[in-house]
C-alpha cells in the first residue's frame, strides 16, 4: 500500500476516545499516520536502539506537505520514538490535520519531552490560538497528545518487531504552529529539484513561510497535471437575488458601514496600456486619478455615516512606492492602529518547460509575478492585517478594484451583507455582449456550492456554453464582502491555504517580448473563495457599480459623458446605457497614442450605442457620437473635425 507517495506497511487509525482499527477508510474525523521502516536505525539518548522511519500521511487532497514536515524531522536525525510532552494540536478534517502533523514533526525534531513553542511573544499567533480554541466554530475533534506518543509496535531493538506509528489522544486544547523552515534540505528530500529551487529562491528574497507553503501546494497541484479547469457538465445555471428588491433598515445599514473596512487591489502596472507605474494613477476625470477619487469617495462617506471606514491598499512591489506618494496629500485618510498598504507577495515564474523558476538576468524583477488577486487571503494572514480588523472591532471587509470606480462602500450592501449572516458574498452583473469571453458563476452539480468559473478555467469545447449569455446570466464584478471572523478562521485552520482553484497562466518571461521564455505564471482567482464557505452568497447589482478599466477603450468610455463625478465624487450613469467601444488596438492600445489622438478630451458619447474606430483617427473638440458608428480605415491619419456629430 502506498499512501503520501511512500510504501507502508502497517495503518494505524486512532480515535478520540483511543480505540485503533487497521483499514484503508478511517472515516469521518479520524487521524491517520502510517509508517515504513527507513534503511538505517537511530541510537536514543540511552544508547539503545531505536527504529528510526519514514512518515507518510494518509489524506486524499493535500498529503505530500504533511510527509514533508515528518520527512524533514527524520532526515535531521531525530529517531520516531520519545515523548512529545504537552504538545498541543488540533485534527479532524483534513485542512486541520496540519496542525497536529506540523506539531508532531517540531515535538520530533527537539527529542524526546521537547515543550512546543506557544509562540506568546507573535501576537498573531496568540490571536489565531485563541480563535482555535472557540470549539463551537471548529466543529473538529480537540485534542492533545499525550506522553510516550510516539513508539514502536514492538519491542525496542527487537529486528523482527513490525513498525507502527501510534499517535495516542486525550484532553482538549488546541495552538497554531507555523509550518517548519524548509531551507537546507537535500534536492528530491521535500519533493522536486524544481520546487526547492523556487521555495529556496522565495527565501532568499525574504518570502515568508506562509506564503511559501501555499505557493508549495500549487506548484504540486501544477506537477502532478492539475489544470484547474471547470467542465460544463460539472456545473448549472445559477439564480440570485437583486439589490434593486433588498430593503435594509437605515439603522441597520449605519451600523454595518461602520463596522466596515475597504481594500483596493492596487497591484497593477497597467502594462497591457504601456504604463510603468500603478494604473490607478492614471488621470480619469477632471484632472484627478483612480486614487484621487476612491480617497475623496471614502472621505465623503465617513463624514455622512460617521463611520471610520479605513482604506487600505494591497500593494505590490511595484506599486507601493509611487502610491504612498500620491496619497501623501491626504493626511486624514489613515486610520489610527492600521496600516494604509500592505504588500501581496510574489512568487517565481516557472518555465513551462520543466517548472524550474526562470532567471532573466536581463532583468531580474521579470523574474517574479504576483500569485493573483486570490494572494490576497495569504496576504491578510501573513501580516497580521486580519487581526489587527478584528482587534479594531472591524466585521466586515469590503474588497474591490482600484480600477473600478463604481466599487463604492455601500451602507445598504454592508447592512444587507450584516443582516445576511453570510460569511462571505460577491456582488454580481448580469452579462452582455462585451462579457461573452469572461468568467460567470454557476452552482456545482457534485455540492451545489456556488462557484466562479474563469474563461482560463473553459475547457476548449465548452467556449460556446461559456458564451450563452442565456444559460450563464451572472458574471463578477471582482467586488465582494467577507466577514473577518469567519474568513480568520477559515485561513488558520488550513493553515493559509484557502484552497481556491489553481489557474495555471501561461506568458512569455518578458511580456513586450514574444521571443523570450515561455512561462507559467501560477495564480488564483479572489472570487473562486465564494466556493470554500458554507452559506456564501451573490447578489446582483446595477453596472453603475462595475464600471473597470482594463483598456483604453473602457478608459474613453469612463472620461466622457456617460458618466457625471457627482459632489460625493461618486459616478454617476446619466446615459441610458454604456455604449460598446472599440478602438484599433495598433493605434489606441498605449495611453501616451491614446491621448494623442483624443487631444481635447474624449468626444459626447451620452448618445452612443457603439463606437468602432479602424485606423489612425484624432478627434478634434465637441465631436459627439450617436447611435452606432464605425470609422474605417483610410490608408493614414485622419482627423474628424471639432464640433462633428457622428451617426448623422
Amino acid at each position: 500500500m502506498r499512501l503520501g507517495g511512500y510504501g507502508v506497511e502497517q495503518l494505524v487509525v486512532v480515535q478520540e476516545d483511543g480505540d485503533r482499527g487497521v483499514g484503508s477508510d478511517p472515516g469521518e474525523g479520524a487521524v491517520v499516520a502510517a509508517a515504513a521502516p527507513a534503511q538505517s536505525q537511530a541510537v536514543g539518548a540511552d544508547r539503545q536502539p531505536r527504529h528510526q522511519h519514514e512518515i507518510g500521511i494518509a489524506d486524499s487532497v493535500d498529503a505530500q506537505p504533511l510527509a514533508d514536515r515528518l520527512q524533514e524531522a527524520a532526515f535531521r536525525g531525530c529517531p520516531l520514538t520519545g515523548v512529545l510532552g504537552p504538545a498541543q494540536v488540533v485534527v479532524g478534517e483534513q485542512h486541520r490535520q496540519q496542525h497536529a502533523y506540523a506539531a508532531l514533526a517540531q515535538g520530533i525534531e527537539q527529542g524526546p519531552g521537547a515543550r512546543l513553542p506557544a509562540h506568546r511573544d507573535v501576537r498573531r499567533h496568540a490571536a489565531r490560538a485563541r480563535q482555535l480554541r472557540q470549539r463551537e466554530h471548529l466543529g473538529a475533534q480537540r485534542v492533545r497528545c499525550r506522553g510516550n506518543a510516539i513508539r514502536p509496535a514492538g519491542a525496542a531493538g527487537s529486528e523482527q518487531a513490525t513498525p507502527e506509528l501510534a499517535l495516542h489522544f486525550h484532553g482538549a486544547s488546541l495552538t497554531h504552529l507555523p509550518p517548519l523552515r524548509r531551507s537546507g534540505l537535500p534536492s528530491g528530500l521535500m519533493g522536486s529539484e524544481a520546487l526547492n529551487r523556487a521555495l529556496e529562491k522565495m527565501a532568499d528574497a525574504g518570502v515568508g513561510p506562509i506564503p511559501r507553503e501555499v505557493f508549495a501546494h500549487y506548484f504540486r497541484l501544477l506537477e502532478a497535471g492539475e489544470t484547474g479547469m471547470i467542465p460544463e457538465a460539472s456545473i448549472e445555471p445559477i439564480d440570485m437575488e437583486s439589490l434593486a428588491d433588498v430593503e435594509v433598515d437605515d439603522d441597520v445599514a449605519r451600523e454595518a458601514i461602520r463596522h466596515t473596512a475597504v481594500i483596493k487591489l492596487n497591484g497593477g502596472l497597467g502594462t497591457s496600456m504601456g504604463m510603468d507605474r500603478a494604473k490607478s494613477l492614471l488621470c480619469v476625470r477632471r484632472g484627478l486619478s483612480f486614487l484621487d477619487i476612491i480617497a475623496r469617495q471614502v472621505l465623503e462617506l465617513r463624514k455622512q455615516h460617521d463611520a471610520p471606514l479605513p482604506l487600505i491598499l494591497m500593494n505590490s512591489f511595484r506599486t507601493s512606492e509611487d502610491t504612498l506618494a500620491a496619497l501623501a496629500r491626504y493626511e486624514e485618510l489613515p486610520v489610527a492602529g492600521l496600516p494604509l498598504e500592505f504588500l501581496q507577495n510574489k512568487e517565481p515564474k516557472l518555465l513551462a518547460s520543466d517548472l524550474s523558476p526562470v532567471a532573466w538576468p536581463v532583468d531580474p524583477d521579470l523574474e517574479w509575478c504576483p500569485p493573483g488577486h486570490g494572494d490576497i487571503y495569504t496576504a491578510l494572514l501573513d501580516t497580521g492585517l486580519l487581526d489587527q480588523l478584528a482587534e479594531a472591532g472591524f466585521r466586515h471587509v469590503f474588497v474591490s478594484n482600484s480600477d473600478n470606480l463604481g466599487a463604492v462602500p455601500d451602507p445598504t450592501l454592508a447592512g444587507w451583507f450584516a443582516a445576511s449572516g453570510a460569511p462571505f458574498a460577491i456582488e454580481a452583473v448580469r452579462r452582455t455582449a462585451s462579457d461573452r469571453k469572461g468568467g460567470h458563476f454557476a452552482t456545482r452539480v457534485s455540492d451545489g456550492r456556488i462557484v466562479l468559473r474563469e474563461t482560463a478555467q473553459t475547457l476548449p469545447e465548452d467556449k460556446e456554453a461559456l458564451a450563452d449569455l442565456n444559460r450563464h446570466r451572472f458574471t463578477s464584478t471582482n467586488s465582494l464582502w467577507f466577514d473577518v471572523e469567519a474568513m480568520r478562521r477559515t485561513l488558520v485552520s488550513r493553515q493559509g491555504v484557502l484552497g481556491l482553484p489553481l489557474i495555471r497562466n501561461r506568458k512569455t518571461v518578458d511580456p513586450s517580448d514574444a521571443r523570450s521564455p515561455e512561462v507559467i505564471q501560477i495564480e488564483t482567482a479572489m472570487g473562486a473563495a465564494i466556493e470554500v464557505f458554507d452559506g456564501a452568497r451573490t447578489i446582483e447589482v446595477g453596472r453603475d457599480r462595475f464600471v473597470p478599466v482594463k483598456t483604453t477603450d473602457d478608459l474613453l468610455v469612463l472620461r466622457s459623458d456617460v458618466y457625471d463625478l457627482r459632489p460625493d465624487f461618486v459616478l454617476d450613469q446619466v446615459a441610458e446605457t454604456v455604449p460598446f467601444v472599440s478602438l484599433d488596438p495598433e493605434v489606441y492600445k498605449l495611453v501616451g497614442e491614446f491621448d494623442k489622438r483624443f487631444p481635447e478630451g474624449a468626444p459626447s458619447l451620452r448618445r452612443a450605442s457603439s463606437l468602432q474606430v479602424e485606423g489612425d483617427w484624432t478627434f478634434e473638440p465637441g465631436v459627439a457620437v450617436h447611435g452606432d458608428v464605425a470609422l474605417e480605415d483610410e490608408d493614414g491619419p485622419q482627423r474628424v473635425t471639432r464640433d462633428t456629430v457622428l451617426g448623422e
